[in-house]
């Protein structure tokens, strides 16, 4: 086991949509570290509600299945809009350690609106006593003292090609 670190799916669906499709493939090279978050299928605000709730059914089934071969899994929290809040947060463990990403959330002025007001809704329902955090903390969170900043910036996910071309080799050597 690498005890030194864990796995993040702030990618691309299409990145990770072989672990839906063939998890019983990934569960040993997964086994191996510490932790894995829950995959972050998108919820598009665009997307139909019933492909949302798809998206949110996915994580929750792959994080119980992680778990249920002796995988430690931490829930990656995610929203799209308000209309969201009425199932995005069920099913995630309060007073506990949760992540997010804002990666792609803060194009445009809308959108990180309703990141910050996403982020709200899951400190008053879920109240974590740590978030770990991808991406750039927004200006109005930066004192929040339960936040441990992840990094993963534009910068670093160029620098990181390298290492996810290593991951897809493991992850294909596991087919």
């Amino acid at each position: 086991m690498d005890t030194n670190h864990g796995v993040h799916f702030f990618l691309d669906d299409y990145q990770f949509a072989r672990l839906w499709n063939h998890p019983d493939k990934y569960i040993p090279l997964l086994q191996k570290f510490a932790y894995i978050l829950t995959p972050d299928f998108s919820l598009y605000r665009d997307y139909p509600k019933a492909i949302q709730l798809f998206q949110h059914y996915r994580k929750h089934w792959l994080g119980s299945y992680m778990q249920l071969h002796g995988i430690r899994v931490v829930s990656t929290i995610g929203w799209s809009d308000p209309e969201s809040w009425e199932w995005c947060f069920d099913g995630e463990p309060k007073n506990s350690v949760v992540a997010v990403s804002s990666i792609g959330t803060q194009k445009d002025e809308t959108s990180r609106r309703l990141f910050l007001q996403g982020y709200a809704e899951m400190e008053n329902r879920l109240d974590p006593i740590l978030v770990l955090f991808w991406g750039n903390i927004p200006d109005t969170l930066q004192d929040r003292t339960n936040i441990r900043h992840m990094g993963y910036t534009m910068d670093e996910k160029f620098s990181l090609i390298k290492a996810e071309k290593k991951i897809k080799k493991g992850l294909d050597l596991c087919r």
